[in-house]
């Protein structure tokens, strides 16, 4: 059974709301809780930006972002084995999702065919429609994004773009090989195709260890890299950036300035600080702790309170867990019910773009502590033996 299109709704909006709602135990949007930023850090950190910067903190910033925030996204990237080689800049972002726009609007036109994963980032299917262009589904296996399928979807589709989250992937959690990089790397660049990664959530790993981003594989003129510090350090910071070569930030700027003319300078100097001092380094540590913490007490529960044959990753970073109920269940009936009795979650079908997944369900585990996810997650279950 498919969903159709108009069954889902305005999904983006409804989720934000809803983790708003305190009489809802939701596991529906992927941010960092309250209990879990660091508010008085960056409280005390904004207080001495407006006192040290006075009037200028209040002014326009360079339209490609705040120069000491600029210097230090590339600073701690360099320091986490990644720096911005030779050739290529970046730009900063009002978050991941403007980013991803930027790059579906610049480098496409309506009618343009669009290669996702499938299952897929919703604000990415979301982007497609609503610019009138087509989303092409690849489908991803336990391993991430398969090469094979993108062989032949490249072959069939007159694509210009692939866009792929490929550390723990949203929604199911999965992290691309670096054999499996190289090879989708080289599909794109064969085929002329741009490859837009997607790392929103790259600095939340807390198992295993890092692999390689796109952008710093050989021979990968071809790739776009977005960041982000809402899944990171705060999501109402709305900031985040974007690397790639600078002929393909050329192309990009036009558009990009006459959205957003520049991003706020008081903000990104903030972060930038925070990032200079070690604060977020040190904060990363404690929030990787907690976020595997609240990862592993929803597995648990889920294993323990689902019905046998369910099937759930178990992500080495992130923020989602991908849970794949037996087919004679339905993600929709479910999200009803649950919505009824306090709980909710993300069905499914939100996250194709040919309407599959009715018995899959995405479960954020970073909004809750592990004693409210283990009752609600139980709850859950106990739905689902019902539906």
């Amino acid at each position: 059974m498919l969903v159709h299109e108009g069954e889902l709704g305005s999904w983006i909006g409804e989720t934000l709301e809803r983790a708003q709602d305190h009489h809802l135990v939701s596991f529906s949007a992927g941010f960092i809780p309250s209990d879990l930023l660091p508010g008085e850090q960056l409280r005390r950190l904004t207080i001495q930006v407006m006192k040290d910067l006075g009037p200028e903190a209040w002014v326009y910033a360079a339209p490609s972002g705040h120069k000491p925030y600029l210097e230090a996204v590339a600073n701690w990237l360099a320091s986490e084995g990644d720096p911005i080689d030779e050739g290529w800049g970046i730009r900063a972002l009002p978050g991941a999702q403007a980013g991803l726009a930027l790059v579906l609007e610049s480098l496409t036109v309506p009618g343009d065919r669009v290669l996702v994963e499938s299952p897929c980032y919703l604000g990415i299917l979301a982007l497609i429609r609503a610019l009138g262009r087509e989303a092409v589904p690849v489908p991803v296996d336990r391993q991430g994004l398969d090469p094979e399928r993108l062989a032949s979807a490249l072959q069939r589709s007159e694509a210009k773009l692939l866009f792929t989250v490929p550390s723990f992937h949203n929604p199911t959690g999965m992290t691309l090989s670096k054999a499996r990089r190289e090879r989708v790397l080289a599909l794109t660049r064969a085929h002329g195709v741009v490859l837009a990664a997607d790392s929103a959530y790259g600095d939340l790993r807390f198992t295993g260890n890092s692999l390689p981003p796109f952008r710093r594989l050989p021979d990968a003129d071809h790739v776009i890299h977005v960041g982000s510090f809402s899944k990171s350090l705060a999501a109402g910071l709305r900031l985040g950036y974007l690397i790639a070569k600078e002929d393909i930030l050329r192309r990009l700027a036009p558009i990009q300035e006459v959205h957003t003319i520049a991003l706020p300078t008081l903000t990104q100097e903030v972060v930038a600080r925070f990032l200079d001092n070690g604060g977020f380094r040190r904060h990363l540590v404690r929030l990787r702790r907690a976020l595997k913490e609240r990862r592993d007490a929803m597995y648990e529960a889920v294993v323990e309170h689902f019905p046998a044959g369910t099937q759930v990753s178990e992500p080495k970073g992130g923020m989602h867990l991908w849970v794949v109920l037996p087919e004679d269940y339905s993600a929709m009936d479910l999200h009803r019910d649950a919505l009824q009795q306090g709980l909710g979650f993300a069905p499914g079908p939100l996250f194709f773009a040919d309407g599959r997944g009715t018995n899959c369900l995405r479960l954020n585990f970073s909004t809750h502590d592990p004693a409210v996810t283990r009752d609600a997650i139980a709850r859950l279950g106990h739905l689902v033996h019902r539906t």
